[in-house]
């Protein structure tokens, strides 16, 4: 048999598998502006916008990364299922998953056929604002918290999606 000098140790430390565990957060600020209609947008309200954006890419990368975490937050959010910081967990940060793609494509079908309207959906008042101090540590707990039958996020991304240049001090 033939050898180019390499012994088995040699080629099994040349190289180390590294398995990537993305996690992405769509972290999205509730204002008046965001459920306004946008020339720009082509008269789309912008959450819309942001959340169609958001099923087409669960739809990507369910075929091209299905081990990719997803996860989608809103705050200054008074919904009754909220925190009592006004944060508002609409998806889990967890693997897509079937389920997960059906309630946002649900939701969207709610919304375009007027089954219900985004501020039935997202209650908001504008006088109530929630610290991004609290927005970002609970995007830390999210990406460190052990989640059963996963593993840990080593690449973690946030998308922040707000119409606010001035967030409100802690």
């Amino acid at each position: 048999m033939f050898q180019l000098g390499l012994n088995s140790e040699s080629r099994s430390t040349s190289y180390k598998k590294y398995d990537i565990h993305e996690g992405i957060i769509f972290l999205i600020e509730l204002s008046d502006g965001m459920f306004q209609e946008l020339e720009e947008l082509n008269s789309e309200i912008q959450i819309i916008e942001i959340l169609n954006t958001l099923l087409k890419l669960m739809s990507q990368l369910v075929v091209t990364r299905p081990g990719t975490g997803i996860g989608c937050y809103f705050y200054n959010c008074f919904k009754e299922e909220a925190n009592e910081n006004g944060i508002y967990e609409y998806l889990p940060l967890v693997d897509i998953n079937a389920k997960n793609m059906k309630q946002l494509s649900d939701l969207l079908e709610d919304l375009a056929n007027e089954r219900t309207t985004l501020q039935e959906f997202l209650p908001f008042k504008s006088n109530k604002r929630t610290a991004l101090e609290n927005v970002l540590e609970m995007v830390k707990e999210e990406f460190t918290k052990e989640t059963p039958g996963q593993k840990n996020f080593n690449n973690k991304k946030v998308f922040l999606f707000t119409d606010n240049d001035s967030p409100p001090e802690s």
